[in-house]
């Protein structure tokens, strides 16, 4: 247990799976800001309740290995607050970037979300399939904006420094 885990998104559905998973051979630090999961604790070594988009630029906590899925999610906030659901996408992504050149993680995984495929051609949904958002003023992509954003922030940024 002499490794670091950082996991964003720790509350999420599989952030919360991935946790358990990973608390038996790694110590996890979980962050999330409980937005759709209210006090809910997920099972790590420590959990910080707060935003990727302002925790992680000021944490002192250095990391091995990095798993981001931290974005808020749900239909119901792509409506009602699009501009937050961007927010925590953008700036989250900036801060766990930010921090794994700051700590020299050299294992960063990125989650993304069938959200960034719209309406694929089949299904199940290969990773040959066109990310797109059919109209950029319709609050529902806010969360699959942020999702393409973290793919394309992730194979064009993320390979100069990550394993890839």
């Amino acid at each position: 247990m002499d490794k670091k885990v950082l996991v964003t998104g720790a509350a999420g559905l599989i952030g919360r799976e991935l946790c358990k998973q990973l608390k038996d051979k790694f110590y996890v630090i979980g962050v999330d800001n409980n937005f759709r999961y209210e006090n809910y604790k997920p099972d790590c070594n420590e959990f910080i309740s707060e935003s990727i988009s302002s925790y992680l630029s000021n944490t002192n906590n250095d990391f091995d290995y990095v798993f981001h899925m931290g974005n808020i999610n749900g239909t119901k906030y792509f409506y009602s607050k699009p501009d937050l659901v961007l927010d925590v996408a953008v700036k989250g992504l900036i801060n766990v970037f930010d921090l794994c050149l700051k700590y020299k993680v050299k294992e960063m995984y990125l989650a993304s979300s069938s959200e960034v495929y719209h309406m694929p051609k089949k299904i199940p949904t290969d990773e040959n399939e066109t990310l797109k958002i059919p109209n950029i003023f319709n609050p529902r992509y806010s969360y699959g904006g942020g999702k393409i954003l973290t793919e394309l922030y992730g194979a064009n940024f993320g390979k100069k420094y990550f394993k890839f």
